[in-house]
């Protein structure tokens, strides 16, 4: 008796101890693809459906929703120190109809920057909340921040 409960605890510890290393794996996996869809511009560009705009020394792309306060937070901080970000070209992108996003940035005078892609493109190529900001420099991903950013630490990673 003693030997069977010896062996069952044994074989649910193992089961355990797999089943968690089979979850890191495939977080690991998630993990990479989610790097590779936004490794470069033109990756990021291609996974969203969109064209490849004109190419520039840095681009800040914004994933955001207009319903969420640390958003709201994160647009008011970019919009009040726009100066900072005059020699860079801005993308915001989101999920909620596209009205309702311009609407919203119109209100921070950055309607201008919204793209228009579709929201499966969006859902297929973000993971995780909002807002989250991409700095891309000569094409290639620099800085990736998720949450709210003060505008003194993405301006340091801005050229």
């Amino acid at each position: 008796m003693k030997k069977i409960l010896i062996v069952l605890i044994a074989t649910i510890v193992i089961g355990i101890v797999g089943w968690f290393s089979y979850q890191n794996h495939l977080e690991q996996q998630e993990q990479q693809l989610y790097e590779q869809k936004t490794k470069t511009l033109s990756t990021l560009y291609e996974h969203l459906g969109l064209k490849n705009m004109d190419r520039v020394k840095s681009t800040m792309v914004v994933y955001f929703n207009s319903e969420c306060e640390h958003c709201h937070w994160q647009i008011e901080e970019i919009s009040n120190n726009i100066s900072m970000f005059k020699n860079i070209r801005m993308l915001f992108v989101s999920s909620e109809p596209e009205s309702q996003a311009i609407d919203y940035l119109a209100k921070h005078k950055l309607e201008s920057a919204y793209v228009n892609t579709d929201s499966e493109n969006i859902f297929n190529t973000f993971t995780g909340g909002v807002p989250q900001i991409f700095i891309y420099e000569n094409e290639q991903l620099r800085k990736h921040f998720v949450g709210e950013t003060k505008v003194s630490l993405i301006s340091e990673f801005v050229k």
